[in-house]
């Protein structure tokens, strides 16, 4: 009969901590109340901490998309690189982002982010995960190779926190495979023949011309979607690229993104060599614009913004300005609840005239 009682006391006391109850909701924190684990995007199932002290995670990127869904307060500290990683218009629409403590460099020890209170980490790389987690951390696998990730990525973050947070990240996440289903029933089918050859340049910390994103890339996987084909000489995110590829190649259009993209343009200009290209002779040089957050091809809140202007620019879709604008538009409004204006939008999607 003890053995009984005792059993029974045991799945009880299993079913409340799966309904989330009884959490300790610390100062200055938020318990997580959805769940308490989750499956993350490298299929790995993380029991996540009844309260939660702060987040970080060792890429600029994805500490921003944290920012934006749990807000400032919850980063302890974030890597170097993320004073770089989003625009000045960031640091206006989410209050304390300047007061995160920097790094010294983009990799931050396990050890320092526990000294800085954090407890659950984020990072795209499982190895990374499995060093951090045998410190003691609860790590948590993001991607952002597809449209589908990165909404599915956003979705993650947000159920890991709860409340609000869940709630926003949801509306995001709506916003980008939205966006993903517009452009999918407004395309034109074509051949393989008529799809442009586009040459990418990502100018956010450099502005040469020979260095480029490969196959398998998020750069890859959206322009592909919307009817343009990358050209590259390898795979990942930094290939290297000789005068003799592009040469050869001599593709439709040259794309160029980044904070520094009007810097590249011009070094691109006037090199020497690439002027004989027909993007260059015929002005197919298309810069991309800069969001309010990031830059809008970068995976990111905006990736339903940059999918639907790619569309718009490169593919055989049925895009129109005034529909690109009046979706941005909706974006900021609904997800982040900002004052925006259909001249602001226009501004910031026509940024580099």
């Amino acid at each position: 009969m003890k053995k009984t009682l005792a059993i029974i006391a045991l799945l009880l006391s299993v079913i409340f901590v799966f309904s989330g109850c009884g959490q300790n909701v610390g100062e200055n924190t938020k318990a997580t109340t959805d769940s308490v684990y989750v499956t993350d995007l490298n299929g790995n199932n993380v029991i996540i901490p009844e309260v939660i002290t702060g987040m970080a995670s060792n890429a600029a990127s994805v500490t921003t998309h944290i920012v934006m869904i749990c807000g400032s307060d919850i980063v302890k500290i974030a890597p170097a690189s993320f004073d770089s990683g989003h625009t000045e218009d960031f640091d206006t629409m989410f209050p304390g982002t300047n007061s995160i403590i920097k790094a010294d460099g983009n990799k931050i020890s396990a050890e320092k982010l526990i000294e800085s209170g954090v407890n659950v980490f984020f990072t795209t790389k499982q190895e990374e995960a499995d060093e951090y987690g045998k410190a003691g951390l609860t790590c948590i696998v993001l991607n952002y190779d597809s449209i589908e990730t990165i909404a599915e990525t956003f979705r993650l973050i947000g159920t890991v926190f709860g409340g609000d947070a869940k709630e926003k990240a949801e509306r995001i996440s709506q916003h980008i495979l939205e966006s993903k289903s517009y452009v999918e029933e407004n395309s034109v089918d074509s051949s393989d023949s008529d799809r442009p050859t586009v040459y990418y340049i990502a100018a956010s910390t450099q502005t040469t011309p020979y260095l480029t994103q490969g196959n398998g890339t998020s750069i890859d996987t959206l322009l592909d979607m919307c009817g343009a084909n990358l050209i590259s000489p390898g795979k990942g995110l930094d290939v290297q690229v000789n005068p003799e590829f592009l040469l050869d190649n001599d593709p439709d259009y040259i794309l160029i993104d980044g904070y520094l993209a009007k810097e590249a343009y011009e070094v691109l200009l006037n090199d020497p060599v690439l002027k004989d290209l027909n993007a260059v002779k015929n002005n197919h040089i298309v810069i991309a614009p800069v969001g309010y957050f990031r830059p809008i091809l970068r995976p990111g809140a905006e990736s339903g913004i940059g999918l639907l202007w790619l569309a718009k620019t490169f593919g055989n879709h049925m895009i129109s300005e005034d529909e690109l604008e009046k979706r941005a538009l909706k974006f900021y409004n609904d997800c982040f609840e900002f004052d925006l204006t259909e001249q602001d939008i226009h501004s910031m999607l026509n940024w580099a005239e």
